[in-house]
This record gives structure tokens, C-alpha cells and sequence, in this order.
């Protein structure tokens, strides 16, 4: 069997250095350049600091704004999915953040793979999912939500740039594709529960 997650990691090992690192290679860069240029000068490594961030901000937007590099990533890792022993007969795809979930209902078991942690698919026994709903808000879209040992999931049906109106066939089918998967989850936590009376 599949060795159940132990702890619900949204984000992976590399992806916070990755992040500091980031901010911090600017400012290194630009130290660097204006120690090895004989002087420092706080005007010239101020302007190839905020160069550099902009540079920087663009390529992280890249990367982890539109999922573009990520969403990649845990599409490779979602490949393996089959390989475990599992019926992961109910999955879904967040459009928006590019995480993806699977429901094993029969068995009482979900997986999940964080856009922020691509490289490993979580097995969780879905007693430890709760906080399970729907929420429809004209502003931020349609979703549904649900915490893993207290940490909040989102995952999105309905994302727009604009005010959706809750009253649209659009935005009442995204409500019944989250409704969906929140009873997908209920069903699978009732399931994993009377399986440890």
C-alpha cells in the first residue's frame, strides 16, 4: 500500500528558498558588481537593483502567476497516479492555481498535488479532511474549500476577472461542479471513518 502523507505540506522543501532567493539574488548581483567595479555608489546599485527585481518579478509571475512552469510539473508528477493502488474514479484540476485533487471513495482516500509542491503526490485518509463547503462570491469566483489537518484547500470552478453573477448558467454550473466534489469529500470522509470503528 501507499505510504500515507504524514504531514500535509502545501508548499515543498525547495519552494520558500527558492522564493528568498530570489529576492535576495538582486540585491547580491548588485553589490557584487559595484564591489568589483572599485566604488560603491548607492545610486548605480539602487538602479540595478530595482532592474534586476523587475526582471525577477516578471520571471516569478511566469513561473508561478499563470502556473505556466509549475502546472507542468505536477502534470508530470499526476502520470503516477495510476500506479497507485487506488480508485481515484473522481478528479479535478484547478484551472486557476493548477493544483489538482483525487478521490478514492470507495477506500476513503484522497490525493492531492499543490502547484507549490509539484513533485509529490499526497495521500491523505480523508477522515483528516474537514471544513468541507461550497463558496460562490460575485467577486472572487465559484470554489469549493476544504482543510487537511487544519490547512485550508481551495480549489477553484469558476475564476473570473469580472463580477460573475451567482444567477448565470455559467456560475450556477461551476456551483453544482463544486457541490459535486464537496459530496465526493463528505462521501469519501464518512466512508474512511466508519473504516476505523
Amino acid at each position: 500500500m501507499y505510504q500515507e502523507t504524514e504531514k500535509f505540506k502545501k508548499c515543498g522543501k525547495l519552494f520558500w528558498p527558492l522564493v528568498i532567493g530570489a529576492v535576495a539574488f538582486p540585491f547580491l548581483l548588485s553589490l557584487f558588481k559595484e564591489l568589483a567595479g572599485g566604488g560603491f555608489q548607492i545610486k548605480s546599485f539602487l538602479t540595478l537593483v530595482i532592474v534586476l527585481m523587475i526582471f525577477v518579478v516578471i520571471v516569478f509571475v511566469m513561473i508561478l502567476g499563470n502556473g505556466m512552469i509549475l502546472s507542468f510539473l505536477a502534470g508530470r508528477t499526476a502520470k503516477r497516479i495510476n500506479e497507485l493502488p487506488y480508485h481515484f474514479r473522481e478528479s479535478f484540476e484547478d484551472d486557476v492555481l493548477h493544483s489538482r485533487l483525487y478521490i478514492d471513495v470507495e477506500n476513503g482516500v484522497i490525493g492531492y498535488i499543490s502547484i507549490y509542491n509539484p513533485f509529490q503526490i499526497q495521500i491523505f485518509n480523508a477522515s483528516r479532511v474537514d471544513q468541507i463547503k461550497t463558496i460562490a462570491s460575485s467577486i472572487r469566483g465559484v470554489s469549493f474549500v476544504f482543510s487537511i489537518d487544519g490547512k485550508k484547500v481551495k480549489m477553484y470552478t469558476l475564476m473570473e476577472e469580472h463580477i460573475v453573477h451567482l444567477n448565470s448558467a455559467e456560475a450556477k454550473e461551476a456551483k453544482a461542479e463544486a457541490d459535486k466534489y464537496v459530496a465526493c469529500l463528505q462521501e469519501a470522509k464518512w466512508v474512511a471513518e466508519q473504516r476505523r470503528r
